[in-house]
C-alpha cells in the first residue's frame, strides 16, 4: 500500500515530485523515495510496507533488464498464482513482493491482461521499449489515481491535494457543485477543479512519450462474465479472507453486528489469532437504535472467541471540528454521514497499532442489500403500466409527498433511463436544485451533467429492469465512486491498509452467477445466510444500522453551525438565499431527505472555509 506521484515534461520535475511524495507520507510513513527516470520522467512513492516489507521492495522499482519502471499503490491478492506462472516462462525474482511481480507482468503481457490481476491498485508503469506512460486503476475504483495534463506538461498523484495546494481549495466547479449537492460526492473523473481530473475505474491512460498523445481504454467488462456458479461462496469468501490477511496476524475488523462484517469476523476467527474487533458506541445520540449494533456485535465476538473494543462516537459538541478533520482528509466534499464516524473508528484502530483492517464494505452494492433490489424484483407488472403516468415523481420535490411507492413507480417508468437509477440516489432533485440555486446554474447544466455523467460511463448497462442491473450501477458507481473513495481516504489518513474481502473478482462473479441462475428473481443476499446458518444463532441482525451517524441530533444541538453555513453559502451569487434559508427549521421538521439535504450543505460550506 502507497502513495504514488510522476511528472511528465515538467521542469524541474524532481521538486514538485518530491515535495508531493513528502506531502502523501501518511499513505506510505515507512519511506519516500523519488527517482528520475529519464529527462522527461520523475516519479515518487510513498511506502506502507505490507507485503515483503524488506526495503529491497521498495519503489518506484526498476526492471534491471528491461528498464522498465513501475510505481504501484495496492495489492495484488493473486500475485503467488501469477509469480509461478511467469516462473514457468523462465523469469526470475529479486523479491517476495507483489511490485515486483505486477511489474514483470505488465513488461510480459502488456496492459491487455489487466483481467487476471485480482486485488485493489492504482499505477504508473513506464515501459521503456513501447517510450509510454501508463496510468491505471482497479475496476472497483479502490485505489485513487488524479492527473493534471497541461499543453506541455502531465503530472499525477495518488492525492487529490497535490495540485490544489497550489490553487484556492476553497473553490469549486459548477459541474462539481451541482454533481455533489445532487448526490453527495462526485463521479469521476470529475474534481472540485476543472483541470484535474481522475483516471476511472477500470481505465487505462496510455501516454506516449513520443508523440505525446494520450489514449485512453477501458477493461471493465474484461473477466465480468466468468461463471463461478459451480464454486461454494463460503469457500470463496474463506479464500477471500485468507487471501488478505496471508502474513499478518495483527488484524483489526470493522465489526456492526450485521451479516457482512459478521461473515468477515467468522472467516477471520479461523484464520487468525489475533484479531481484534472494533465497533461503535454512542452515548450521545437521541435514538439508542444506534447501539443495538454494538450489542449485537459484542455477542458475536464473544462467541467467535473474537477480541473486541467499543469506541465512543463523538458527541454532538464535536461535530464541527470531527468534520473539518473528515473534509481534510476526504481532500473533498462528501454528505455521508458515516465518514465522521468511520475517522473516529479508524483513529481508535490506528492507536491500537494496527495496520491492517478488513470490512464488509460492498457487500450490498454486490449481493443485493438494498431497498432498490428488493423493490424491482417485488413490484408487479400492473405498476408498470400505472407507473405510465407518475413520471411527475420523477423530479419530485422533498416539500411534495416522495414516498417509497413513488420511487418504484419512477423506477419502473424509467428504467431504460439512467435517471431510473438516479432517482434512489437524489440528495436534491433537479427540480430542488433549480429552486436552491441561482439562473447562474441552468436547468440544462443540472439535468445533463447528472444524466450524461452517469449514461457515459463505460459498460455500464442501459436496461434497468432487472435488480442485477441496478446492483453493477450500484457497485461501478456507487460503490467505487463514494464508498470505496471514502474508505480509502480515512484509513489512510491513519496508515491502515483497509481491505474489503466481499469486493474479490471470484465473488463478484459468484453473485453474478447466482442472479442469472435465478432470473433475476431472487436475490444473491440471500444465498449469504443459506451459507452461513450459524449467523442466527450469533444473533446477526438483518436490519442493523451500521457505522452510521445521527444527522438529525447534530443539526439539532448545532443551531450556529447550520445558520453559519447557510449564511456562508447565501453569499455565493450561485446560491438562492432565500430558498436556501427555508431548510434552516428542518432539524425540528425532522423529515429524513430535508435533514440530508441540510447536512450537504453544512458539509459544502464547511469544505469550502477550510481553504488551504
Amino acid at each position: 500500500m502507497c502513495g504514488i506521484v510522476g511528472s511528465l515534461f515538467v521542469p524541474n520535475g524532481v521538486a514538485w515530485v518530491d515535495e508531493q511524495t513528502k506531502h502523501i507520507h501518511l499513505r506510505g510513513p515507512d519511506s519516500q523515495i523519488v527517482k528520475e527516470v529519464n529527462s522527461n520522467l520523475c516519479m515518487g512513492v510513498a511506502r506502507l510496507a505490507m507485503t515483503d516489507p524488506h526495503p529491497r521492495s521498495n519503489q518506484p522499482m526498476i526492471d534491471a533488464e528491461t528498464g522498465d519502471v513501475i510505481s504501484f499503490n495496492g495489492e495484488i491478492y493473486n500475485f503467488r498464482e501469477i509469480r509461478r506462472d511467469l516462473e514457468s516462462r523462465q523469469v526470475r525474482f529479486q523479491t517476495e513482493s507483489d511490485t515486483e511481480v505486477l511489474l514483470k507482468f505488465l513488461t510480459l503481457n502488456g496492459l491487455e491482461s489487466l483481467e487476471k490481476l485480482n486485488g485493489m491498485f492504482a499505477f504508473a508503469f513506464y515501459s521503456k521499449s513501447h517510450n509510454k506512460v501508463y496510468l491505471s486503476r482497479d475496476k472497483l475504483g479502490k485505489k485513487p489515481l488524479y492527473f493534471e495534463n497541461n499543453s506541455d506538461s502531465f503530472r499525477w498523484s495518488s492525492s487529490l491535494d497535490s495540485f490544489k495546494r497550489e490553487n484556492n481549495r476553497s473553490t469549486i466547479s459548477d459541474l462539481a457543485l451541482t454533481q455533489f449537492l445532487s448526490l453527495g460526492y462526485l463521479l469521476d473523473p470529475t474534481t472540485t477543479k476543472p483541470e484535474i481530473n481522475s483516471v476511472m475505474p477500470g481505465e487505462v491512460l496510455e501516454i506516449n512519450l513520443d508523440s505525446r498523445r494520450i489514449r485512453k481504454s477501458s477493461f471493465l467488462e474484461q473477466n465480468s462474465n466468468k461463471d463461478e456458479g459451480s464454486s461454494s461462496l463460503r469457500k470463496l469468501l474463506s479464500d477471500s479472507v485468507a487471501d488478505r490477511i496471508e502474513g499478518h496476524q495483527k488484524v483489526a475488523v470493522s465489526l456492526s453486528g450485521g451479516v457482512d462484517s459478521s461473515i468477515i469476523a467468522i472467516e477471520l476467527g479461523k484464520n487468525c489469532d489475533q484479531a481484534t474487533a472494533f465497533t461503535a458506541r454512542w452515548s450521545d445520540s437521541d435514538k439508542q437504535r444506534y447501539n443495538l449494533d454494538s450489542d449485537v456485535a459484542h455477542s458475536v465476538s464473544t462467541k467467535l472467541g473474537i477480541r473486541i473494543e467499543s469506541i465512543e462516537m463523538i458527541q454532538a459538541s464535536e461535530v464541527e471540528e470531527e468534520l473539518k478533520k473528515f473534509l481534510f482528509a476526504l481532500e473533498e466534499p462528501n454528505n455521508n454521514p458515516s465518514g465522521v464516524s468511520m475517522l473516529k473508528l479508524y483513529s481508535a484502530i490506528a492507536a491500537s497499532g494496527h495496520r491492517l483492517a478488513l470490512t464488509g464494505d460492498g457487500s450490498d452494492e454486490i449481493f443485493g442489500g438494498y431497498a432498490r433490489h428488493l423493490a424491482v424484483t417485488r413490484v408487479p407488472n400492473l405498476l408498470q403500466i400505472k407507473a405510465k403516468s407518475m413520471g411527475k415523481f420523477i423530479f419530485a420535490d422533498s416539500r411534495n409527498n416522495k414516498s417509497i411507492v413513488n420511487k418504484i413507480f419512477a423506477t419502473q417508468i424509467s428504467r431504460k433511463s439512467p435517471l431510473s437509477w438516479l432517482n434512489w440516489h437524489w440528495t436534491f432533485t433537479p427540480l430542488e436544485l433549480s429552486r436552491i440555486l441561482s439562473p447562474a446554474i441552468s436547468m440544462q447544466l443540472i439535468s445533463d451533467s447528472m444524466v450524461s455523467a452517469v449514461a457515459s460511463i463505460e459498460n455500464l448497462p442501459k436496461d434497468l429492469n432487472s435488480p442485477q442491473a441496478i446492483m453493477v450501477r450500484d457497485h461501478q458507481v456507487w460503490l467505487a465512486m463514494e464508498s470505496n473513495r471514502k474508505l480509502d481516504r480515512i484509513s489512510m489518513h491513519y496508515s491502515i491498509e483497509a481491505r474489503s474481502p466481499f469486493q474479490d473478482d471470484r465473488v463478484i462473479n459468484w453473485a453474478n452467477s447466482y442472479m442469472n441462475t435465478h432470473k433475476h428473481k431472487k436475490l444473491s443476499k440471500i444465498a449469504l445466510w443459506e451459507q452461513y446458518p450459524e449467523l442466527k444463532t450469533l444473533g446477526v441482525r438483518s436490519d442493523k444500522a451500521g457505522f452510521t451517524s445521527p444527522v438529525g441530533h447534530w443539526l439539532r444541538a448545532n443551531p450556529a453551525l447550520v445558520r453559519s453555513s447557510l449564511e456562508f453559502l447565501s453569499k455565493d451569487p450561485r446560491f438562492n438565499a432565500k430558498e436556501l434559508h427555508y431548510l434552516t427549521d428542518a432539524p425540528q421538521r425532522g423529515k429524513y431527505r430535508e435533514l440530508m439535504q441540510l447536512w450537504s450543505l453544512v458539509v459544502l460550506a464547511t469544505w469550502m472555509q477550510l481553504g488551504k
